[in-house]
């Protein structure tokens, strides 16, 4: 037997959703904003696809996602050390971590 929802309850639902969404883009604003966002240090294929370098120093690299346009630096083997929005922010991150570990 077929089950429907009351008018009601299908209200709830998409409330719930469109709360659900709005949640989300704010998430993303916010994320967007920050300078740079909490890393784990990460193995990854050094950028070969899908990503572009805009920076590199001694091996270090910037790159922006082609797609998400977010960014992230590399170290000389390309594990990554940090990422974010704001390409300014990691380009600063790359000098400071590049100096730091020499």
């Amino acid at each position: 037997m077929e089950k429907k929802m009351s008018i009601t309850a299908t209200a709830a639902a998409v409330g719930k959703v469109t709360l659900l969404a709005g949640e989300i883009i704010n998430l993303t604003k916010t994320l967007k904003e920050a300078d740079t966002l909490p890393n784990v240090p990460f193995p990854t294929l050094g950028g070969k696809v899908f990503w572009n370098t805009i920076a590199e120093q001694d091996g270090w690299k910037v790159q922006k996602n082609m797609f998400t346009q977010h960014c992230r630096v590399l170290d000389p083997n390309n594990i990554r050390l940090a990422w974010g929005f704001s390409e300014e922010a990691l380009l600063a991150e790359l000098q400071k971590l590049a100096a730091k570990k020499g």
